[in-house]
């Protein structure tokens, strides 16, 4: 019987060894009660989780929209888009602002008496002449004022800047330095007796001086001018009189005249295309755009 009671024993103490803490024993903080050795060691880490699953790479964002393509002033530009196409034209009293594709005539304000014709300058600075007198306006007190006197130059009917700022005069077959400092015109040289200043001289993004000529029976001739010695050559005839106005806008040349016709030039013949006329206006002289 005794061997019995030995190995009762030994199931009561192995019992006893499988409580998880010790009575009473504290650890501190970051460990815990080995149930085994009844001592206090590091506490055991969770097993990492595995590696998650990588997000799919993300759809790329579209391409954002592309600037949508400026409208360029034309003849066949969209009429409904926001692109404003204005350049200045005046009549012996009223100073307009003209679209010539949507056929917009609208008056701005009055002109000095006998002014015959205007230009701008590439910053934007409006002029005007009359045979004696050089004005410039003002924008802010919405005045022209004058800058000087010319001197009386015989027919001056033709103003035009280039892109550098310098002015240039038409009078006559005559064709005059201008400064828009002292209004002191120096005469360059004569065209010849077979042109004669119509009403206006254009110039433009290239530094090609054009003028109109009424020197001939019939219609305006379109005529080309070198700035240095006055020496002139016929461009081609418009198949429109009168054109005392030219404007150089948007790589374009247009022409404006005395019956309120406002036409496209073709630069290379001279040959004129009515695109509308706005009846009752008288047009003088007309400005280019600073860009040209």
């Amino acid at each position: 019987m005794r061997p019995m009671i030995l190995s009762i024993a030994v199931i009561v103490l192995l019992t006893a060894c499988g409580d998880d803490e010790a009575p009473g024993l504290e650890c501190p903080p970051g460990e815990e009660v080995n149930p085994i050795s009844g001592q206090c060691t590091r506490a055991s880490e969770p097993e990492p989780d595995p590696d998650p699953e990588p997000d799919p790479d993300p759809e790329p964002d579209p391409d954002p929209e592309p600037d949508p393509t400026p409208i360029l002033c034309e003849p066949s530009m969209d009429l409904d888009s926001h692109t404003e196409c204005f350049f200045f034209a005046h009549s012996p009293s009223t100073l307009y602002r003209i679209d010539p594709f949507r056929e917009i005539v609208e008056p701005l304000f009055g002109v000095p008496e006998g002014l015959f014709d205007i230009d701008t300058t590439p910053s934007g600075a409006l002029y005007g002449i009359s045979i004696t007198t050089l004005y410039r306006y003002d924008y802010d007190t919405e005045q022209w004022n004058t800058v000087g006197d010319m001197g009386v130059i015989e027919n001056a009917n033709g103003l035009c800047v280039n892109m550098d700022g310098q002015a240039y005069m038409t009078a006559s077959d005559k064709l005059y330095l201008l400064d828009l400092n002292t209004a002191q015109a120096t005469q360059v040289g004569s065209m010849g007796w077979s042109f004669n200043s119509s009403g206006d001289c254009v110039i433009d993004k290239g530094n090609r001086i054009f003028m109109s000529s009424d020197a001939s029976i019939g219609h305006d001739t379109l005529v080309e001018i070198d700035g240095s010695t006055a020496a002139a050559s016929t461009v081609g005839s418009t198949g429109f009189s009168q054109i005392y106005g030219l404007t150089a806008a948007w790589g374009l040349l247009i022409g404006t005249t005395g019956t309120g016709n406002v036409i496209l030039i073709d630069p290379q013949t001279g040959q004129g295309e009515l695109l509308f006329n706005a009846a009752g206006i008288e047009f003088y002289g007309a400005a280019s755009t600073p860009e040209r």
